[in-house]
């Protein structure tokens, strides 16, 4: 036609991608897409431009592991956004995208910086679901770090919000960061009674997946405070829900279930009968290696620390595996495996022993059980002063990680103290 404006071909072309998108024909998708690109360039039309790169990054999104390619897309993006449309609703849920971008390519210290910027402007805007979707991603970064304390304050700033949010996804990873926080610090009931919390929301909605998540988290949960009756009682149930017919849940599970299920064999069972179920784990699932490998290293150094015959390569396998998981700015798990470490030095290496405890000393603001092996390494040394005093701290502190066995160290560190 001649009356035809062709100034909005780069936004027809645009709406062709969207179609050709939800159609799964991304090849297509993506030509026309980037004709759209070359147009709105070529038209100096910026406002198109910057909701084209969001069908963009969508489409890379889509296709896999988070790449340079998308950060890079949603960087331009914003770039557009400061210069052509400075609007603060537009920034914020930009940085927040970069948040989560970052956030999944274990980018810590860029997810965080770009998840409080977008978390100061959505509270300016009044924005409730942003605000409280940039919370959980700081949150979750702390709890990355070993920060744990300041995860937990930035979820309770939020915590009024959850009624007013309608995201099914947004509440359950709110809950699961949550959790996360509540672990570490020894707030073992509350943590429970979130984990309670998500799978009932995950019944609402019918959603498998997040009732085995909300399993998975109390199995995670018992492990830490080494209630392995609690957490083989879990273990069933899982294994339980997961035979049942029509159950929607990604068989990745199954392989997950059963390396917790030897993972609590490795602290339960003798040496020789978690050794046969990591065997048997191996045959039925070949592929564990590859998608767990981290887990799979750990449980093997668990087993060989337990028979008493290969400590050297105990040794060796933890401290590489503490590095590994650190890398991964998993750092409980790095502190977890730390902590077997020492044990491990206890009775081997005391000098190994002093060298590890500084070393996780640093590694993070959980404390506990770290001050517990700098008190006995104190009663070692016969100063009962400080390991009485450094227990006494802990004890104050620890929440619901202090135990009966606790106690009873406290009151031998006092008496012996008493008695210099």
């Amino acid at each position: 036609r001649e009356d035809f404006d062709k100034n909005i071909l780069n936004v027809l072309y645009q709406v062709k991608a969207s179609v050709l998108i939800a159609l799964h024909q991304v090849p297509e998708a993506k030509i026309a897409l980037n004709k759209a690109i070359e147009l709105s360039k070529k038209q100096n039309d910026m406002l198109t431009l910057i909701d084209i790169l969001q069908v963009q990054a969508d489409i890379e999104l889509d296709l896999g592991p988070i790449s340079e390619k998308v950060i890079k897309i949603v960087q331009e993006q914003l770039t557009l956004i400061n210069k052509y449309s400075p609007d603060p609703f537009k920034i914020a849920y930009a940085k927040l995208n970069l948040a989560q971008l970052y956030q999944h390519s274990k980018r810590q210290e860029l997810a965080i910086k770009y998840s409080k910027e977008a978390y100061d402007l959505f509270n300016k805007d009044h924005n409730v679901l942003g605000l409280f979707q940039s919370a959980i991603i700081t949150a979750a970064m702390y709890n990355g770090r070993g920060e744990t304390k300041k995860a937990l304050l930035i979820l309770n700033k939020v915590k009024e919000s959850y009624q007013q949010i309608e995201s099914f996804d947004a509440k359950a990873v709110y809950l699961k960061t949550l959790v996360d926080s509540q672990m570490y610090l020894g707030l073992r009931k509350q943590a429970l009674e979130n984990i309670e919390k998500l799978k009932q929301l995950a019944f609402s909605h019918n959603d498998d997946e997040n009732v085995v998540l909300a399993l998975i988290k109390s199995v995670e949960l018992h492990i830490l405070f080494q209630e392995f009756q609690l957490a083989q009682a879990d273990i069933k149930q899982l294994k339980a829900i997961l035979t049942k017919p029509n159950y929607a849940v990604s068989p990745v599970y199954q392989m997950a279930i059963s390396i917790y299920e030897v993972w609590v064999a490795a602290y339960t069972d003798s040496p020789k009968l978690s050794r046969s179920k990591f065997d048997q784990h191996l045959k039925q699932y070949p592929d564990t290696h590859v998608i767990f490998a981290k887990e799979m290293r750990y449980i093997n150094a668990i087993i060989l620390s337990r028979t008493g015959f290969d400590d050297a390569q105990a040794v060796k396998d933890f401290r590489e595996l503490i590095d590994v998981f650190k890398n991964e700015n998993e750092v409980y798990n790095a502190l977890d495996v730390g902590f077997l470490l020492l044990d491990l030095q206890w009775e081997t290496n005391k000098k190994d022993y002093v060298k590890t405890m500084n070393y996780l000393d640093e590694l993070s603001t959980f404390k506990y059980p770290m001050d517990k092996y700098k008190a006995q390494y104190f009663a070692h040394n016969k100063d009962y002063i400080n390991a009485y005093t450094l227990m006494s701290e802990l004890k104050a502190k620890s929440n619901e990680f202090w135990s009966t066995q606790d106690q009873i160290k406290l009151e031998e560190y006092q008496q012996l103290a008493q008695q210099k």
